[in-house]
């Protein structure tokens, strides 16, 4: 029994592959971590430092192929190179959660707060955001399968009704959840492909896994599970899918509203008579606001060249 005051921290994870250099190939892929027990205020100023790196995925290297080619005669193909970058980030993250970080999250870690007040802290993964093609990975899902979401199970077909109030629904009727036995038909399918020798996208891997856009990946070297997370923490009733939330930078600033944007200047362009020459204009003639808030527009806006998400923020605000 323990007497002292008990205390969730709820952990907030991002990933995000990032380049470098604008020429070559030089890239890191960091995974951050954020407290969500801090102010969302604190941890939006750069100078606070409260991003943690926690680790840094390592890209597929191409020297998989020559070693592929080695092995089995032949080149390797696309999905096999998908299901082999699936394969890495699951082994990264059962190696990340450790046996040490199991007991804290089971037993809680004692830690002195700067008031002098002790407590049995529990840490808790609350979300994890990062672009769609990583939440894949990560779900250890098919690639624009027939069920695309990660959190839940609203096909293809009906993708036109996002947004309704039926969908909202729909939605937490069909939430996805950790509750299957899965790891079954995951071990059906690898051995229909490495005993057997069919395509990772063969027919017979298909009918197995279709029914929920899974993949043949393994978090570990027996079939106790198909996903890191799921090995680790479902013992404690954790739903590994509902950590996946949307990520409102890829999603929204360089998805949705950049897709809108080039719409817009596209059709200035087929209007003609100096609408795009005004629409540039326009921008020049906005000043800076605040030390951060909305920059000088200095370059043409529709070219849209060397812009960052902040930009299409900016963009979107003004």
């Amino acid at each position: 029994d323990c007497s002292l005051k008990t205390v969730v921290t709820a952990i907030m994870l991002w990933s995000d592959l990032t380049h470098l250099a604008n020429f070559g190939h030089a890239a890191l892929w960091p995974i951050y971590l954020y407290l969500g027990n801090q102010s969302k205020y604190v941890c939006a100023k750069p100078n606070s430092f409260a991003a943690h790196h926690v680790a840094y995925i390592p890209k597929l290297s191409d020297k998989i192929q020559d070693f592929y080619c080695k092995v089995y005669g032949t080149s390797t193909t696309a999905p096999m190179l998908t299901h082999c970058k699936c394969e890495l980030m699951q082994a990264i993250w059962a190696f990340l959660i450790d046996d040490k970080f199991l007991h804290t999250y089971e037993h809680g870690m004692i830690i002195e707060f700067p008031d002098g007040v002790v407590c049995r802290v529990f840490p808790w993964l609350l979300t994890y955001a990062a672009d769609y093609p990583e939440k894949i990975l990560l779900a250890s899902m098919k690639y624009l399968g027939k069920y695309l979401c990660p959190r839940c199970l609203v096909g293809k077909e009906n993708i036109s009704k996002l947004g309704s109030k039926r969908d909202r629904q729909v939605h937490r009727k069909k939430e996805r959840v950790d509750n299957e036995p899965w790891p079954f038909s995951i071990e059906h399918a690898r051995k229909a492909i490495f005993e057997s020798g069919h395509s990772i996208i063969a027919a017979v891997v298909e009918n197995i896994l279709g029914a929920l856009s899974l993949v043949p990946t393994r978090a570990c070297t027996n079939f106790t599970s198909f996903n890191a997370f799921s090995k680790k923490l479902s013992w404690f009733m954790f739903n590994f899918y509902c950590m996946f939330v949307p990520d409102f930078m890829h999603e929204f600033e360089l998805g949705a509203w950049k897709a809108t944007l080039i719409h817009l200047i596209w059709i200035l362009f087929e209007a003609g008579n100096n609408k795009i020459q005004e629409f540039n204009t326009c921008f020049h003639l906005v000043p800076s606001f605040g030390r951060d808030t909305i920059r000088k527009f200095n370059s043409n806006m529709s070219d849209l060249s060397r812009l960052a998400a902040r930009d299409f923020e900016d963009i979107l605000q003004v």
